[in-house]
């Protein structure tokens, strides 16, 4: 199935794009779908714990499971300067 990851603040700056499209098993949850991401950009790893995530309009946990088309946002912490 196909689904999106949705990028914001320093998770954009490090990916450098604000969307990706990403190919996973059917049934594949939140948390695992984040292991896959990882894999193919490990720059993200260290903001895995601190960040938010959303499917769609709603904040999810790891094991939501995820459909196809749906989008995902990574939310990493708000920064102040």
């Amino acid at each position: 199935m196909r689904v999106s990851f949705r990028f914001y603040s320093v998770a954009k700056d490090l990916v450098g794009v604000s969307e990706l499209p990403i190919e996973l098993p059917t049934g594949t949850s939140l948390g695992a779908a984040l292991d896959t991401l990882i894999t193919y950009i490990p720059a993200l790893a260290p903001l895995r714990t601190s960040s938010l995530f959303a499917v769609g309009l709603d904040y999810a946990a790891g094991s939501t499971v995820i459909k196809e088309g749906d989008e995902i946002s990574f939310i990493p912490p708000v920064q102040g300067g």
